[in-house]
């Protein structure tokens, strides 16, 4: 094993919410390591819809740029349809939403993020890695193994964020208590433009 290597904060996962922690934690001086094992985003029927105070939370992290670029799709709102009749939901109906919602692709978010991320001085990126061990001896740091094929590496950090999902094996493995409950399940149907009504 090479030998142990310093950082501010190890973010175990490199999706939106990792990628978002990282960014925010080197704006504030922070060496932050992420460690991305790799999604298969073609698996999934995954498209993201930000409201608009997430939004702002993206401009303000200077992201928005970024994940505009290119195709997107700008939210107003939206429509529940109840026995026939459409109820209108706009956004703009709260005071406090300044800017529309936006949706995009998963993939595309992500890899917008990533590479946002991954321009700034004080985040580096280990793609198709994983966290394997979290050893929390001591007192003011941990230490976090990550194996990258046959190879493995150490880090030793302030801070470690779990941020592999909501079945988190990370949190697992830093011994934090992850309980799951269904509570809804999301039904995707790919409809082509052709059938779509113009407004």
């Amino acid at each position: 094993m090479a030998d142990t290597v310093d950082v501010d904060v190890v973010v175990g996962g490199g999706g939106v919410a990792g990628t978002a922690a990282a960014v925010a934690l080197s704006q504030l001086g922070y060496r932050v390591e992420v460690i991305e094992p790799g999604q298969h985003d073609s698996r999934r029927l995954a498209g993201e819809v930000f409201h608009p105070p997430g939004v702002a939370g993206l401009a303000e992290l200077n992201l928005l740029a970024a994940l505009t670029e290119g195709s997107i799709a700008n939210i107003n709102g939206f429509c529940v349809f109840l026995d026939n009749e459409c109820i209108r939901l706009p956004y703009d109906a709260v005071p406090a939403h300044s800017k529309a919602g936006l949706c995009l692709e998963h993939g595309l978010i992500r890899e917008r993020m990533m590479k946002a991320a991954i321009a700034l001085p004080n985040v580096t990126v280990k793609q198709d890695s994983r966290v394997v061990r979290v050893d929390q001896s001591e007192t003011t740091r941990v230490i976090v193994d990550v194996v990258n094929g046959r190879a493995t590496s150490r880090y030793r950090c302030r801070m470690l964020i779990a941020a592999d999902g909501a079945a988190s094996r990370l949190a697992r493995l830093a011994s934090i208590g992850v309980q799951e409950r269904r509570i809804s399940t999301v039904i995707g149907y790919r409809i082509g433009m052709q059938n779509l009504q113009a407004e």
